[in-house]
C-alpha cells in the first residue's frame, strides 16, 4: 500500500510449469510450485475489492464504537446510544462477513482477468 491506497493485485506467470497465482509479498518473483523464475504482472482492482476495503473498515469503526462506548463508558462514543449493542454486534460481524465474501469474489473475478492476460500474445512476447 501506498499512502494507505491500495495497490492492483499482482500476480505470478511461471514459463516453466504455466500456472499463475497471486504473488505474495515475500515471494521475490519466484513460483510457489516450481521455484523457478516467474513474470509478475498486475491486474487493476474490481469493485469487490473496494467494497472488501469499505466493509473491513466499517468493522472497525464498529468494534472501535461499541468497545468505547459499551466496555469502556466514554462519552466521546455517544452515537452508540441509539444503537442497541446486539445489533452493533450484528453489524460488526455482518461486516467482516461480507469482507470475505467479497475478498473471495475479488480473487475470483482479478484471477480470471489474470488469466486472460496470460493467454495474450502480447504477454507471451
Amino acid at each position: 500500500m501506498r499512502l494507505g491506497i491500495p495497490l492492483p493485485v499482482k500476480f505470478c506467470y511461471c514459463p516453466e510449469c504455466k500456472k499463475i497465482h497471486p504473488k505474495n509479498w515475500y515471494s521475490r518473483d519466484k513460483c510457489e510450485i516450481c521455484k523457478g523464475e516467474c513474470k509478475t504482472f498486475v491486474v487493476k482492482r474490481t469493485i469487490y475489492g473496494w467494497l472488501m476495503y469499505v466493509f473491513s473498515l466499517l468493522g472497525v469503526v464498529v468494534l472501535v464504537l461499541y468497545v468505547g462506548h459499551f466496555q469502556m463508558g466514554w462519552e466521546a462514543f455517544g452515537i452508540m446510544k441509539s444503537v442497541p449493542s446486539d445489533l452493533a454486534v450484528v453489524i460488526l460481524f455482518g461486516s467482516i462477513l461480507a469482507s470475505f465474501v467479497f475478498q473471495y469474489l475479488e480473487l475470483s473475478k482479478t484471477s480470471e482477468i489474470a488469466e486472460r492476460i496470460s493467454r495474450s500474445k502480447d504477454f507471451r512476447s
